[in-house]
């Protein structure tokens, strides 16, 4: 499946690829493509088994904006009491190892975004909020 979304002047070209693999939740996993970046996207349990479509694939990319745009400007622990996950491990004292897991894949999301374009990540979620993509 492949699709064109055109924001604010710039092309994005998204296409998917089904993995072998489903997630923890039993959704299946795709290798999502926008021009010259890559990233993973797990489809809803509801839809098990179909191919995505283009207002999916257009979903998966606004996904990936909101993953870049929460740690745009927010350090660890700013992303934690945000979005609501533990800063540290009850047991260890540490840091809390899966936030911290979330978190950098969202600043790896946001390394990515960076090599994309030059947009700001709002501007372009309020773009795909206006053509209905949400």
């Amino acid at each position: 499946m492949k699709t064109q979304v055109q924001l604010l002047g710039d092309v994005f070209n998204i296409s998917a690829t089904k993995k072998d693999r489903v997630n923890n939740w039993g959704g299946d996993c795709y290798k999502i493509k926008v021009n010259n970046i890559q990233f993973t996207f797990t489809n809803s349990q509801a839809n098990i088994g179909q191919e995505l479509s283009e207002d999916d694939l257009k979903f998966a990319f606004r996904c990936f904006i909101q993953d870049a745009q929460c740690v745009e400007c927010a350090d660890f622990h700013e992303f934690c009491e945000e979005f609501g996950y533990n800063r540290y491990d009850d047991f260890t004292e540490g840091l809390n190892k899966e936030s911290k897991k979330i978190y950098n894949a969202c600043n790896r999301s946001l390394k990515s975004a960076g090599r994309l374009t030059d947009l700001d990540l709002c501007d372009i979620l309020c773009e795909l909020s206006e053509q209905g993509i949400e």
